[in-house]
């Protein structure tokens, strides 16, 4: 070929994939950047935002109104928390090997109107590993195979699929430098709407530019620069914050296959208003990590031992994290959180009818795995309206921390093979005192314990009625109790956990409400159901807890940060909770060990007291309490010594109240220190 002809040929090659670029992600980049009320003209929303409910008022009826719901959505997550991506001008991609290199511009207008443009430069390579010929003959697979971005699970290869690292280097990390390949393009400014990016979205947006390159065509051959891969079927795929990135790619680029979310946690799949900090979860899987029997592993009784815990927060856009986002998320706190006018419910429901699989350990406090199980819920409506419920799948390991686990790894292959090759999955119904370590794929894709706040989702897929609870998510045993319930169905019935109806009401201006006598109240789940001649029934769950249950708090400790934990099944009121050692306030025990230690260089901030939704915890509180001493670094002496002081003997927690299941009532409880405290 001469030279001429080579030129040429390359030039045909820039202007294709510049061709691409200037039409990918059309659905999710909006060709302005549309702004919303902020939060001073926001009304609060105690429930999960109505996903079919368009701005104005009107509503979603059809698979095609979803269209547009779906922009309007995708758009206000932009605008509130990640902020918006754009488009490189040009994209010119190569391949050395099984390396793809990116290398893309951005021009800008130049101040001095006579000089030329301003050109922004930016490049990124990224290594693909392919399954050998081998592997698939093995399956009877051939290649093009679907891709993971952001690496493959544990035996993708055999699985036949490819894996990608993922591109550029926007690090998402935990510091405020808006630095990296999107940045190198789009520099960072928070005084602009289109510039305000956060780096979540910023570094998901790399995965979109590798699906650009892949789907170039040679015009003369007609094949692209990796045939072995199939660009439909690309897999974002992320742990932990990689997890948020991994759901954040695909659902702001339709183009996405799949998305496999994993551990994410808050900004991730994880509801914003539905938190469990410190929550006490029903006894009797307390065994050690590998011990379940049979009985306990049913989904329906599978809980943790270590409670709720501590919980990602609303607030913690203004700390740490503060760079993952647009600046504009910052007018929200732990405080105004309800009038944040959607949840993540909405973040996931973009995915639809696409496939996701989402995964949580159960003792991945920090995650709040029974906000995630709450979020899937409120995006469950969507994929059924598009008559995709089956790919939305959530499965929390039994046992878990931050880890994977084969259970989580095995499910997001089977969705896989459904969606990309076909293969029906085999779904099993296995229990065993090992079930996370099992390569087995729940039934449904779906595998945890938690029955849904009933206030959490009181409206539905259009063809089905609503229904929730009002303020009212558990009831106790032996007491009476009035259910307030909202529903747009014309009436409602309660049954009893043995299945007998208690009570059928009738829907008045959207209102009901159910009056129970002692008599009718006993421990298990009631199930409220909204009926009507008009659409699908639906049904509800609202639990009724024994008086024993609620006020016998589980005293645990996590172990990692030496953290005492007084946990309840119910939420508490945090304004009212006052907790003493021996006689002693917390600032005065705080005093104590300060005075003892003499030194400016003592703990202060280890020592922390913290109420939270559902209860106390306390930062390092453990056998030093009960010994009466501090260990701290003294720099004079250059080592660590131990500082005297009174030690602590018994706990008083007082004006503790539940408002929501028994208004007006006050408790205190007092409890001895153990001397295996730390056991």
């Amino acid at each position: 070929m001469s030279r001429a002809k080579k030129l040429l040929f390359l030039l045909l090659c820039l202007l294709m994939i510049s061709e691409t670029v200037s039409t990918a992600n059309a659905a999710t980049t909006p060709t302005a950047f549309p702004t919303f009320p902020n939060v001073g003209s926001l009304q609060p929303i105690y429930e999960l935002p109505n996903l079919f409910k368009f701005n104005d008022g009107s509503m979603v009826e059809t698979a095609a109104d979803w269209t547009s719901r779906r922009a309007e959505i995708a758009n206000m997550l932009q605008y509130y928390e990640y902020g918006y991506t754009q488009r490189p001008d040009t994209l010119v991609a190569t391949r050395t090997g099984n390396t793809l290199n990116v290398t893309m511009t951005k021009e800008y207008p130049n101040p001095d109107d006579q000089a030329a443009p301003i050109v922004k430069t930016t490049t990124f390579s990224v290594a693909f590993t392919l399954p050998t010929k081998e592997n698939l003959d093995t399956i009877g697979q051939s290649f093009p195979v679907p891709a993971f971005i952001g690496g493959g699970p544990t035996g993708y290869q055999a699985k036949g699929y490819a894996s990608i690292p993922w591109p550029g280097n926007t690090n998402v990390g935990n510091n405020a430098n808006y630095t990296g390949t999107y940045y190198d393009l789009f520099p960072y400014d928070p005084d602009s709407v289109e510039f305000n990016t956060g780096k979540l979205i910023a570094s998901a947006w790399a995965a979109s530019r590798v699906i650009d390159a892949l789907e170039w065509r040679d015009p003369v051959t007609g094949k692209g620069l990796f045939p072995e891969i199939d660009e439909t079927q690309m897999i974002s795929a992320g742990f932990s914050q990689n997890g948020k990135r991994a759901l954040l790619a695909g659902a702001f680029d339709e183009r996405m296959g799949m998305a496999y979310v994993q551990h994410s946690g808050q900004w991730g799949a994880s509801s914003l208003r539905f938190t469990h900090d410190s929550k006490k979860y029903p006894a009797g899987n307390n065994n050690t990590y590998t011990n379940y029997t049979a009985d306990e592993m049913d989904p329906s009784s599978l809980y943790s031992a270590r409670t709720g815990l501590r919980k990602e927060q609303m607030s913690q856009n203004q700390g740490s994290y503060v760079a993952w986002f647009s600046s504009r998320v910052q007018q929200f706190t732990n405080a105004n959180k309800y009038d944040y006018p959607l949840d993540h419910h909405a973040l996931i429901a973009l995915m639809a009818p696409r496939p996701v699989m989402i995964t949580e350990g159960m003792d991945d406090f920090w995650n709040g795995p029974e906000s995630v199980a709450i979020s899937t819920a409120g995006a469950k409506p969507v994929f059924e309206l598009l008559g995709a419920s089956q790919n939305l799948g959530l499965v929390i390991s039994p046992k878990t921390r931050h880890a994977q686990t084969n259970l989580e790894t095995a499910s997001a292959f089977a969705m896989a093979d459904m969606n990309f090759r076909g293969i029906a999955p085999t779904f099993t119904d296995y229990r065993g005192n090992d079930i996370a370590t099992q390569s087995v794929v729940p039934r449904d894709f779906t595998f945890h314990p938690f029955e849904i706040d009933p206030t959490a989702i009181p409206w539905s897929v259009p063809g089905q009625y609503g229904v929730a609870t009002v303020n009212k998510r558990d009831f106790v045993e032996g007491l009476p109790v009035t259910i307030p319930v909202v529903s747009d169905a014309s009436a409602v019935t309660i049954k009893d956990p043995d299945g007998k109806v208690l009570s059928t009401q009738n829907v008045v201006n959207g209102k009901a409400s159910f009056e129970l006598a002692p008599n009718q109240t006993k421990a298990g789940y009631y199930t409220i159901t909204a009926s009507g001649a008009e659409k699908r029934s639906r049904d509800i769950k609202i639990e009724c807890m024994t008086l024993e249950y609620m006020f016998r708090p589980e005293i645990l400790l996590e172990s990692e940060e030496n953290t005492w934990h007084w946990a309840f099944p119910e939420k508490i009121n945090p304004d009212t909770i006052r907790v003493s050692f021996d006689s002693r306030s917390y600032e005065e025990l705080k005093k104590d060990i300060h005075n003892a230690s003499a030194n400016v260089n003592a703990p202060s901030t280890e020592y922390s007291l913290e109420i939270q939704n559902y209860g106390v915890m306390i930062r390092r509180f453990g056998r030093d309490y009960k010994a009466g001493q501090a260990r701290y670094f003294d720099e004079a002496q250059g080592k660590m010594v131990t500082a005297k002081f009174d030690p602590v003997k018994v706990i008083h927690i007082d004006g503790i109240e539940f408002p929501d299941v028994l208004p007006g009532y006050t408790f205190s409880l007092t409890m001895d220190i153990p001397d295996d405290l730390n056991n």
